[in-house]
């Protein structure tokens, strides 16, 4: 069975969001999508064989308790859809990653639409909730 190159699965992305270029012809191993003129998810090919597709949905407020970490835990529970997209903080600055790593041999171009679909709403929700959040804390 033949399985998706990196470069063919941005291709789809592209064709799916319908954006210009064409990342067959391109060697990179990293493109950006802006969705709404302000969420950028990055797709990324450095390991053979998988995508990974990542975005930073905002920031922790710098006041945060332990109510908005537990809500962001709960976002990250155990869910049997796949593939699976995790989220998380890092503990130096706060920055809240959403993302998935996914086997291209194991995926076609419907499922990859349907994770990016997945991926983009999931980011959105996210980002607005921590925008929300942070101008409640102000």
């Amino acid at each position: 069975m033949n399985h998706l190159s990196f470069h063919e699965a941005v291709s789809a992305i592209f064709q799916q969001m319908e954006l210009q270029g064409d990342p067959t012809s391109a060697q990179s191993e990293g493109y950006t999508v802006t969705i709404n003129g302000k969420l950028q998810i990055q797709l990324v090919g450095l390991q053979e064989g998988f995508i990974n597709i990542l975005t930073i949905v905002g920031t922790l407020p710098p006041d945060s308790d332990k109510t908005i970490l537990i809500k962001l835990l709960h976002a990250n529970q155990f869910t049997y859809e796949q593939p699976q997209v995790t989220l998380g903080v890092d503990d130096k600055n706060g920055s809240v990653t959403l993302w998935t790593r996914q086997a291209l041999p194991r995926i076609d171009k419907n499922t990859l639409a349907v994770l990016f679909e997945r991926f983009t709403q999931m980011a959105g929700v996210l980002q607005d909730w921590l925008e929300n959040s942070a101008a409640e804390k102000h």
